[in-house]
């Protein structure tokens, strides 16, 4: 399951008003990692994101800095996912 937490310093600076996050490679964040159990400190960086049997190339993502693993997606990258997944014909649900 994957979780992003790209809002909280948006939110703990002003609690009437929430920023969205545009992240870029290198970027540093926060998120739960299922694998160490944690709240960890994660990287974005662009990798492969398989898909149910599919690969999409160059899908931003969130990498646990302590295992690795992917913990979070940006929405910015939804775009990306979306416009595959109605290319390959798996509509959203």
């Amino acid at each position: 399951m994957l979780y992003v937490i790209s809002y909280i310093n948006a939110l703990e600076t002003d609690r009437h008003k929430v920023n969205m996050v545009i992240h870029k490679e290198g970027d540093k964040s926060r998120a739960v990692c299922d694998t160490c159990k944690n709240i960890v400190s994660t990287t974005f960086r662009y990798a492969p994101y398989n898909y149910e049997e599919l690969t999409i190339s160059d899908i931003l993502q969130g990498f646990c800095d302590v295992c690795g693993v992917v913990v979070s997606i940006p929405h910015q990258s939804s775009y990306k996912i979306k416009e595959f997944r109605e290319r390959v014909n798996h509509p959203l649900e």
